[in-house]
């Protein structure tokens, strides 16, 4: 698999991207921290998740078109199913697995009145629902590199395409997943006015460029070009 990171020609463009998403996410942003509660700071909040969706969904898409040797072509409601397919593959999953989480906990509360009994019951619930979780957003997050082909596959085909490969995509999940939740914590950090929190989007896109190129990488070798 070629590195597409490398090319001197897709880090120009891949920087372009990245530069003016830091920069929005820069005014944006700081909209966000010095506006009082109302429609305007409601409205810099809105702006901030587009901006960091959009920027991530452009890089995400940059790097994965490359990756395939296809034609860059960001069109902003492409760019917008393709964060919407990664958000929903990392975030679905998650909160599926900590809703079942809570309540394996609830549960052991209940059978194991000791103190520790529900705290064991959750590290327990944690060592199975995590992997699986991860599991389903590698397999589900494929979906983006369909789009990014322009490729209208649904849920269903996309795991047709895994079958057999699933764990094989648990690291890429790890990886896609980390950089949903530090994009999401720091926008969260920005909302309740903690500026350094925008740190987290620089590291969260950031880690994106390599998840989005390794799940590339993946479906390549599934064959489902």
């Amino acid at each position: 698999m070629r590195n597409v990171l490398n090319d001197g020609a897709v880090r120009d463009r891949i920087i372009g991207i990245a530069v003016a998403t830091l920069a929005a996410v820069m005014v944006t942003g700081s909209a966000l921290v010095w506006l009082d509660a109302g429609p305007l700071r409601t409205l810099a909040l809105l702006a901030l998740v587009a901006t960091v969706a959009g920027g991530g969904g452009a890089l995400g898409m940059v790097v994965q078109q490359h990756q395939l040797g296809c034609d860059v072509s960001l069109r902003p409601l492409a760019v917008a199913r393709w964060s919407g397919a990664l958000t929903a593959a990392v975030l679905g999953p998650l909160a599926t697995g900590a809703v079942g989480i809570g309540v394996v906990v609830g549960l052991g509360s209940l059978l194991v009145p000791a103190e520790s009994g529900g705290s064991l019951a959750g590290v327990g619930g944690v060592s199975l629902v995590l992997p699986m979780a991860l599991l389903v957003t590698g397999t589900a997050s494929l979906r983006t590199v369909a789009v990014a082909l322009a490729r209208d596959l649904e849920i269903r085909e996309v795991i047709a395409v895994a079958e057999g490969h699933e764990w094989s995509l648990v690291p890429v999940g790890l990886a896609l997943a980390f950089a949903v939740l530090a994009c999401t914590a720091g926008i969260v950090g920005l909302a309740l006015g903690v500026v350094p929190a925008s740190l987290a989007i620089v590291i969260g896109l950031a880690a994106l460029l390599p998840a989005s190129a390794a799940l590339a990488g993946h479906w390549e070798r599934l064959g489902a070009s």
